[in-house]
This record gives C-alpha cells, sequence and structure tokens, in this order.
C-alpha cells in the first residue's frame, strides 16, 4: 500500500523543493513532480519521483492534467507546492496533522519575511502556535483535504494560468462561510523573493 498522502510539485531547472522532497519525504509521501524546464539533466534527477511528468505550463493547469489518473481518490492529503519552498520551522505533517485535527479543507504555512509575501493574512502572528482560520489561502503551498481539491478540480477550467486560482478554490471550497481554511503559525515556509 502507498503513502496516504501526496505532493505535487511543478519544478523548473532551477528548483529547489522537489529535490528536497525527493530526498528528505519520498519515505512518508508519494512525490509527483511536473518538470516544466528543458534541461535533461534536471529531468533526470527528478526521475525518482513516484511520477514524473511534463507539461511546459503552470502548476494548476498541469495538476488539472494529470490529477484522474495519479491523484483522485488515492490520497487523504495533497500537498500542491511551488518548486521554490523551503521550509524553515515545522513540516508538512505539521500541516496535515492540523488540517485533520481541525478538520479543514486547506491549510497553509506562513511565509518567512525574508521572502515574499503576497497577502498578510500569511504573515506568523506573533505568540499564535496553532491555526488561525480563514477565509483565503494563496496558491503557492497549499495542503488540501483531496476530497476538496477533487471539489475543485471538478469546477476548474483547466485555463486560468497562475493568479486567479487561489480566489477560485476558495470560492469552490466556501471558506468564507464554512471555517474549513487556517494558517499554521508554527509552520513557516521562506517563499523567495525572485524579483529584479
Amino acid at each position: 500500500m502507498g503513502a496516504r498522502n501526496c505532493i505535487y510539485i511543478s519544478a523548473g531547472d532551477h528548483e529547489r523543493f522537489a529535490s528536497y522532497a525527493l530526498e528528505n519525504l519520498a519515505g512518508t509521501y508519494d512525490i509527483v513532480v511536473n518538470h516544466y524546464g528543458s534541461d535533461d539533466k534536471k529531468r533526470r534527477s527528478l526521475s525518482s519521483a513516484m511520477r514524473l511528468v511534463s507539461y511546459t505550463t503552470t502548476k494548476f493547469i498541469s495538476l488539472k492534467r494529470c490529477y484522474d489518473e495519479l491523484v483522485r481518490g488515492r490520497y487523504d492529503w495533497v500537498a500542491v507546492f511551488d518548486d521554490d519552498a523551503m521550509f524553515t520551522c515545522g513540516s508538512i505533517d505539521d500541516l496535515v496533522d492540523a488540517g485533520e485535527r481541525h478538520g479543514l479543507d486547506i491549510v497553509s504555512p506562513v511565509h518567512d519575511t525574508s521572502g515574499r509575501v503576497s497577502h498578510r493574512l500569511h504573515l506568523k502572528m506573533e505568540g499564535s502556535h496553532d491555526i488561525r482560520l480563514v477565509n483565503f489561502v494563496e496558491m503557492n503551498f497549499p495542503v488540501f483535504r483531496n476530497s476538496a481539491l477533487s471539489r475543485y478540480m471538478d469546477e476548474y477550467d483547466g485555463k486560468l494560468c497562475g493568479w486567479g486560482n487561489d480566489w477560485w478554490y476558495c470560492n469552490v471550497l466556501e471558506t468564507n462561510r464554512r471555517l474549513n481554511a487556517g494558517v499554521l503559525d508554527r509552520v513557516v515556509v521562506e517563499n523567495p523573493n525572485t524579483s529584479g
């Protein structure tokens, strides 16, 4: 029997999280990698993934293309991560545990202030060490209950390429009404600032 949970990573040629996950998390999680780059050496280095696909497109479009075959119904939780993530505190296990404990559909780490922070609610709240219920979880590092991700994949048209997926899945999952989304302050991810 395989892992109960999965990490889906859309990885370019300069990724860092797919390599980390394959080296450190593959015993606990099934790792599915979409390599969208052109470097054959990088592709070979990612070949130990449970499944390696190659769609030259964005994260949610590539996930939509392989979701039914590789993910739907196979796992309890699915982390859908950018390739530049780096945990500075805590782990995906902590996120899954908090999601289970609080009956959430989606949970996210907070973002290290040394990197890019798109939404202030993803900043660590001092004094908080547990879950904060929120109505929005951005798309960089969400961890979904797979049944909730299936609801989004059923609605998602597979065309919206980037910004906006987070608003769409939060709408489908009714995070503004159902108290089913959370941010965990004791899990911190660096989201590198790549601008400039």
